[in-house]
């Protein structure tokens, strides 16, 4: 970590995401100078959660994380993390959130008193009208998902409109849940904010409005006009039209791009903390578009981030949706899309398998690996250790004879550990080059992020199923965050003087090249047939593993 020198100005990052608040300070050099974060779990145990959520054992698929906890995070991160004297050298403060989240307001933060705490003043009961956000990890609003897609015409009809087909943690189907079951608390709410839009409203003390790219991600907004469809509104609200402007204007009219300014801090943060009057606030986003504004892509470019969700990213000049993956407007790109294919069993069932089949060691796992040839002896497995949504299937199976055209794949209970090692890795990345083909994908070169990423037996999975090199950004851990605070640099500097200085011209001058991590084998095995195979099995697990 590099330092500044006197009083050099400073831009924040900050990242509220699922488990922890993260805040990423860089100077006008773009060097990071403070990292520091606040762990839901550990920082604030009075709230329960674990895994920063809290599971509702009520409501099958019910997964809330109790509003207040990310208003205390900020309390702590600004009077306990960052330094006072960073603080007061702030220019510019942008971030992001954890996608499909929502904050249900009652009143707008306008009167903040500095004081006292946000937590103190925020839990008097008078601000918000649904103490527990749904966040991303819930899947209990499938009903409402098939009420929305059946009023617009249909999965792709949905998806044509807004990206995407119907999915239960997407925000619109969490309000219709709210408007459905909280009828009361609905009624009381006079803003909903995104989780992205929630921590700028309390910077500027007022109501900020949703980004596009982030706003992408809530089945209600029309990525290509950017303003909020009407008939998906009414099909959240039992198609009366009435209820959905209601609900439009609870939204807010209007959508922001993501180099607009929201606003200057307000006097609460100048007089409690010791920001300047002067710091002003962007648009935030949602976390995913935030991770890929904090590199370098160009068409062609995969990003994927493995992590505790996988998460793949492309870049695109034009879309064409499908129930396939999502869409969304591009976070740094105004007349781009970003594709984006998430599944849930990410490091957590490969975890799971390490730690059944190697005594869990990473390093055992890849002797494992490597005792296999490719394309596993024609053993193809599936791993949706917790219900997945890439595709919509839930359990473990396993097929011998997959690739032998003379024998039907027989579905078997077990794998050795060596075979099902290789099964576990080839199904994930196999499945990730096989669904993006769908919304897309013509690869030039991968970029793998997240703490996975430093495996070498994945990238070289990667290296060989994509048929493209491997490479590695250097963006440090916090992507997110980072992403904020180049966004916040950037929108500051054309605010101040205008220039014809491109985002990404900016990250170019600095920012290290990707290190490369792997390139396919000479002998790269056949794993388009694989891939075939793959599919066609696929379709028949989600027969299997419905729910």
């Amino acid at each position: 970590m590099m330092a500044s020198t006197g009083a050099e100005p400073l831009y924040l990052g900050l990242d509220l995401s699922t488990q922890q608040l993260k805040a990423t300070i860089i100077d006008s050099s773009l060097r990071i100078v403070h990292e520091s974060s606040v762990h839901f779990d550990n920082d604030l145990p009075h709230y329960c959660t674990k895994g920063g959520a809290i599971q509702n054992p009520d409501v099958t698929g019910e997964v809330i994380t109790p509003t207040l906890v990310w208003v205390e995070a900020l309390d702590v991160l600004f009077a306990q993390r960052i330094p006072r004297d960073l603080v007061a050298r702030l220019l510019a403060i942008s971030g992001d959130g954890q996608q499909h989240g929502s904050v249900f307001w009652a009143r707008e933060p306008t009167d903040l008193d500095p004081a006292m705490s946000l937590v103190d003043q925020l839990s008097e009961g008078k601000y918000f009208s649904v103490l527990e956000s749904p966040i991303w990890m819930d899947s209990s609003t499938r009903a409402e998902c098939d009420v929305l897609e059946a009023h617009v015409g249909g999965a792709q009809a949905l998806a044509s409109i807004t990206g995407s087909a119907g999915y239960e943690r997407f925000t619109g189907n969490q309000i219709a849940k709210v408007f459905r079951t909280q009828r009361e608390a609905y009624d009381k709410t006079i803003r909903i904010s995104l989780v992205s839009s929630f921590v700028p409203s309390l910077l500027v003390g007022r109501f900020v409005d949703i980004d596009t790219s982030d706003g992408s991600g809530m089945n209600i907004l029309n990525i290509r006009t950017k303003k909020w469809e009407a008939s998906c509104l009414e099909g959240l609200v039992g198609g009366n039209k009435a209820e959905a402007k209601a609900l439009e204007q609870r939204l807010g009219e209007n959508v922001s791009e993501w180099d607009e300014v929201a606003g200057k801090v307000s006097t609460f943060w100048v007089q409690r903390f010791g920001l300047s009057p002067d710091c002003i606030v962007t648009t935030f986003t949602g976390d995913n578009p935030a991770t890929l504004s904090s590199l370098i892509t160009k068409a062609g470019d995969v990003v994927v981030s493995l992590g505790t969700s996988d998460t793949l990213f492309l870049t695109l000049d034009k879309c064409n949706p499908s129930p396939e993956g999502h869409v969304l407007c591009h976070p740094v790109i105004k007349n781009g899309f970003m594709a984006m294919l998430v599944y849930k069993n990410g490091s957590l069932t490969r975890e799971y398998i390490r730690d059944r089949c190697a005594h869990s060691s990473w390093t055992v796992l890849g002797k494992l690996v490597a005792s296999t040839p490719p394309l596993n002896n024609g053993n193809i497995g599936f791993y949706f250790h917790v219900p997945e949504i890439t595709p919509r299937a839930n359990g473990i199976f396993r097929f011998r004879n997959a690739l032998d055209d003379t024998k039907e794949p027989e579905l078997v209970d077990k794998f050795d550990d060596a075979t099902e090692a290789r099964a576990l890795l080839e199904s994930q990345v196999v499945s990730m080059w096989l669904h993006a083909k769908k919304i897309g994908l013509s690869p030039q070169r991968v970029l793998l992020t997240g703490g996975a990423s430093a495996n070498p037996d994945i990238q070289k999975m990667f290296a060989n199923v994509f048929n493209v090199n491997v490479y590695r950004p250097i963006i440090g851990s916090n992507a997110g965050s980072l992403g904020g605070a180049y966004r916040a640099a950037f929108v500051q500097r054309q605010a101040a003087n205008p220039s014809e200085l491109t985002y990404e011209a900016m990250l170019e001058s600095a920012t290290e090249p990707a290190e490369l991590l792997a390139s396919p084998s000479s002998d790269r095995p056949d794993y388009e047939k694989f891939a075939q195979v793959y599919g066609k099995l696929e379709q028949k697990v989600v027969e299997l593993g419905a729910f």
